[in-house]
């Protein structure tokens, strides 16, 4: 056959395609032209498939990618943006708004704690036996030196009473003290590590009665009360230090030498009032 015979061989699946010629000696010679352009194709296919993520199965493989779909990562923070949880680019201002928050939570309430703590411990003392009144160590902690023996059962305040007196004594700054439910809780023998505590606990010698039970006292019809102790309606300060005594002035707002009137266990207007638990 004297003339070149052309064969074209077409595998078309839209890509790659391959053009082979064969000469009339038998040989085949691949198009080196045809081989480079569907090497390009195939690595630009490969780098669509690379950024756009997984295919369509709806759509065929030749089908234009959606710019739309591309578009989510040309910008880096974007990706932060699409995550599950909330992504928060400025880690100082996440992380220090909290622990202020946290820090002034704690310190109020431990200012609290300690404000209870100092005027139960000074506006009122235990009501002990003669013989052991001379034990008695009056100092910057409180009273202390008796035993659980020495303490008289006989006297006794309502628990009902010394709240109302508390709560008289910072109304003039009532956000520094105690919560009602706090109040009643730290007043029963609660509390946390490291707190200081109700000084006229069971444990010292001070029991709980409910003496005035079935008597309606103060609409009460089953008051708790506190045995061995009575009330020090002008306590002398003077052994407590001189930082101590600054503190105390300013979480009540009162002078430093104010007295507590009898009418003062009759103080009940903090009890309609909304309670604000630290």
């Amino acid at each position: 056959m004297g003339e070149d015979l052309l064969t074209t061989l077409s595998m078309e699946n839209h890509h790659p395609s391959t053009l082979l010629s064969m000469d009339p000696s038998g040989g085949s010679v691949l198009s080196s032209s045809s081989h480079e352009d569907s090497d390009r194709e195939l690595l630009i296919q490969r780098r669509q498939v690379v950024l756009s993520g997984a295919p369509d199965i709806n759509l065929p493989l030749s089908a234009e990618r959606s710019p739309s779909q591309q578009s989510w990562i040309s910008d880096p923070c974007d990706i932060l943006d699409v995550g599950l949880g909330p992504q928060i680019y400025d880690a100082e201002a996440t992380l220090h708004i909290p622990k202020v928050t946290a820090a002034r939570k704690c310190t109020k309430r431990g200012d609290s704690i300690w404000g209870a703590w100092f005027f139960f411990s000074f506006y009122f003392k235990p009501v002990l036996s003669e013989k052991s009144k001379e034990k008695v160590i009056w100092d910057a902690n409180g009273v202390s030196g008796f035993d659980k023996s020495d303490v008289r059962h006989d006297v006794f305040l309502v628990q009902h009473d010394m709240e109302n007196m508390y709560m008289w004594v910072f109304k003039e700054r009532p956000e520094n003290a105690l919560g009602k439910m706090q109040l009643r809780s730290y007043m029963n023998g609660h509390s946390r590590l490291g707190e200081p505590q109700f000084p006229f606990s069971v444990d010292r010698g001070f029991a709980r009665s409910h003496r005035m039970q079935r008597k309606q006292y103060r609409g009460l019809s089953n008051p708790q009360c506190v045995h061995g102790i009575e009330v020090v309606g002008s306590p002398n300060l003077m052994v407590v230090c001189e930082v101590d005594r600054k503190k105390w002035v300013e979480l009540v707002g009162r002078d430093l030498n104010f007295s507590i009137p009898l009418e003062a266990s009759d103080f009940e207007l903090w009890r309609n009032l909304p309670s604000t638990e630290i």
